[in-house]
């Protein structure tokens, strides 16, 4: 005779979402952010611009002004870069 399997069972609100093994591993959405968020509020420049929680996700968009900066002063010096290249090439 077969023993019955240990499952988890989801839900949401009262309502089941999902039937699952016992293996699969729960990632709490409210760890995350405890985790994360004090991260993000010692990088310098950096600020949350949104946050959304759906049923199967939780989104978080941060913005970085001093990153953005570097990887923008960055394109325009390989932008310079290779429009030197093309003009040494064109004149050659």
């Amino acid at each position: 005779q077969h023993s019955p399997a240990k499952r988890m069972l989801r839900t949401m609100g009262g309502t089941a979402r999902a039937f699952l093994s016992n293996r699969y591993k729960r990632i709490d959405n409210l760890e995350i952010a405890q985790a994360v968020l004090p991260i993000i509020g010692q990088m310098q420049g950096a600020r949350v611009e949104s946050c959304q929680v759906t049923d199967s996700h939780m989104y978080l968009k941060v913005v970085n002004t001093v990153i953005r900066q570097i990887i923008w002063s960055r394109f325009r010096q390989f932008i310079w870069m290779c429009s030197q290249v093309q003009i040494a090439y064109w004149s050659g």
